[in-house]
């Protein structure tokens, strides 16, 4: 009976994919929504199908079903050549090293995507290598999401060579992986880089300390740095890692969003010693800087400090700031 059971829901997921490829077939409309779908492997070639069919399609949404390497397969073969899909979503899929491998392959050729979201697919430094080969010959994508997918200090020095050299990627999300200091060190080397586009960098739970903060801070003093959002939350920067990252603040004329919750940083360090910087910080742009949950509770002594919370942030965060979340 279980099984029966378990047999008739995959196929009522069956038939609920064929309808929306059905309704897609021959289709105008510029989405494809498949996510939550149940979606496995066999569904792909009929996917693939509806994607190239479509001459219109912008956005294709495969987030969170069953799709491994051999999906993986039958969609990079359709968006290779594909000219209008910009967005691609397979968040939460079970895509793996294989899977980032051809799609990466796919990317070289592309020359239509702007955003790929790729969180939750055990990618791993494979992964994590492969699209930053690709990157060196891509010249469209803008966001790339590689959050959760156990990239570590190899995939992270491969991605951050590679941005150092391209000028169209400005979003990257590596959030909870595991780049630790070597990682951090790695990639401060591309925000630094005068060649990178990066604006918007999500390194929040990534094992980073002290070591990998001041690197950041190091890289956020450099004259080119263009990054704009800095999510380093959930990581061990202490008291040193973080008075290092907001003294860089004052001379970095880029960054209007900092995130440093979850990391443990006495409210001492927004205090006196750095009344100097946190001032700084309000006076241009409405800067928006949080950090821990005891500041939180500190914002009298914030407000007097002199520091940019959430009760001032700047219009660009006010309007860009979910980009700093995980994709899903």
């Amino acid at each position: 009976a279980p099984t029966s059971a378990m047999d008739d829901r995959r196929q009522k997921q069956r038939e609920a994919v064929q309808r929306v490829i059905a309704s897609a077939a021959g289709s105008s409309d510029d989405e494809l929504l498949l996510a939550h779908y149940g979606v496995r492997d066999d569904d792909m070639e009929a996917v693939a199908a509806a994607v190239s069919g479509n001459p219109s399609l912008c956005s294709l949404y495969l987030h969170s079903n069953s799709i491994g390497h051999k999906g993986a397969a039958v969609l990079a073969r359709a968006i290779r050549n594909h000219k209008t899909v910009e967005l691609i979503s397979l968040a939460n899929n079970y895509i793996g090293e294989e899977g980032a491998a051809v799609l990466a392959d796919a990317l070289r050729d592309n020359r239509a995507l702007v955003v790929l979201m790729l969180g939750r697919n055990g990618l791993g430094d494979a992964g994590a290598l492969a699209f930053a080969d690709a990157l060196r010959a891509n010249t469209t994508l803008v966001q790339l999401d590689l959050d959760n997918n156990a990239v570590g200090k190899d995939g992270a020095e491969a991605l951050a060579a590679a941005l150092a050299g391209n000028a169209t990627i400005t979003q990257l999300n590596l959030s909870d992986n595991t780049v630790g200091d070597a990682g951090a060190i790695a990639l401060a080397s591309a925000i630094a880089a005068p060649s990178s586009a990066l604006s918007v960098l999500n390194l929040s739970s990534n094992g980073i300390g002290n070591v990998g903060a001041r690197a950041i801070a190091d890289a956020l003093r450099v004259r080119t740095c263009s990054l704009r959002q800095l999510s380093l939350t959930a990581n061990t920067i202490t008291e040193q890692g973080a008075s290092d990252i907001i003294d860089a603040l004052v001379e970095n004329q880029s960054l209007v969003w900092l995130m440093l919750t979850g990391n443990a940083v006495p409210h001492q360090v927004w205090s006196c010693p750095n009344r100097k910087n946190a001032e700084a910080l309000s006076q241009e742009h409405g800067r928006c800087v949080v950090a821990g949950d005891a500041l939180v509770r500190k914002r009298r002594l914030l407000q007097c400090a002199g520091l940019v919370t959430h009760l001032r942030p700047s219009e660009y965060a006010r309007q860009h700031s979910p980009s700093l979340a995980t994709s899903r």
